[in-house]
């Protein structure tokens, strides 16, 4: 699917919180990271649903899926392209001045990131 296909979704301050794709004849919702945030339908249910889902779960930790390993994550960078997330074992990553290892993934992480 090419970047041009996504039509950037925002909220009332200007903040992207999702796509919406073309699905057939169709429209789906994609969030930040370019996931399904539902099925496929009307453009105004797809937009709905980005509202609905917003951008709070980016301050969740995610486990990063690499090879047959997972560690916890925390997202730093969100990017049409890319997500940038830094390893947060044991919450490390709020601690100031450590030396976290990140990961860059491209949009969209697909289960990668869950």
């Amino acid at each position: 699917m090419s970047g041009d296909e996504w039509f950037p979704h925002k909220r009332e301050d200007g903040e992207t919180v999702g796509y919406v794709v073309a699905a057939g004849e169709l429209w789906q919702a994609l969030d930040i990271l370019g996931r399904p945030v539902a099925g496929p339908g009307e453009w105004v249910e797809a937009e709905d649903a980005l509202e609905a889902r917003g951008l709070a779960m980016l301050v969740e930790p995610h486990t990063l899926v690499d090879g047959g390993h997972q560690r916890r994550v925390r997202i730093v960078e969100v990017t049409r392209e890319w997500v940038t997330v830094v390893d947060d074992e044991l919450g490390a990553a709020q601690a100031i001045g450590g030396d976290h290892e990140t990961f860059t993934l491209p949009v969209p992480v697909g289960d990668r990131l869950v």
